[in-house]
């Protein structure tokens, strides 16, 4: 138990100054705010070990959509491979842990050799593309109120044609 007596308490500040607001954000984002919250060193290590994950997926997703251009290359959902359609399910359905286990556990790990092996215009990789390109849409709309300096950085780096910030799009559109 943090206590401002015994003189264990972390304050805000400090976490903003060590990690960043974003991982500040993260953690009040994950607490259950109608009881009582711990909050520990340990506990801020498992925040900033999911804001990795999230960082490292993002970083994936944009490292493979340097040479894709939604507003050509993005295949229809019917001509996708069945692999890619499952995951434009799962996309639309927004699951629970949808970036640690479905994405990054799963069909990123499955696509790798896809995304590096096959023609630059294959249908098969643009497939892939064009799902991971989805994904990234999703993602970052969605944790722009909680992650808004990640996610605004990693939306300017996002292929295609887009709003100034990301902070100005619709969760309509999703």
């Amino acid at each position: 138990k943090m206590s401002k007596s015994i003189g264990n308490t972390i304050a805000p500040s400090d976490i903003v100054e060590k990690d960043g607001a974003d991982i500040l954000r993260l953690w009040v984002a994950s607490v259950d705010y109608t009881e009582d919250f711990k909050m520990s060193p340990e506990l801020l290590d498992q925040v900033k070990e999911s804001y990795r994950k999230i960082r490292n997926t993002y970083r994936f997703l944009l490292g493979n959509l340097f040479d894709f251009n939604p507003s050509k290359d993005k295949v229809d959902f019917k001509n996708m491979m069945k692999y890619d359609q499952y995951m434009m399910v799962k996309l639309n359905q927004t699951a629970k842990n949808f970036v640690s286990f479905t994405l990054s556990n799963f069909y990123l790990d499955f696509t790798k050799d896809i995304l590096y092996i096959e023609k630059q215009d294959s249908l098969v990789r643009r497939s892939v593309q064009t799902v991971i390109c989805e994904v990234l849409d999703v993602m970052v709309r969605l944790l722009a109120p909680i992650l808004p300096y990640t996610s605004e950085e990693v939306y300017q780096m996002m292929p295609g044609v887009k709003e100034e910030s990301v902070h100005l799009l619709s969760m309509k559109d999703i």
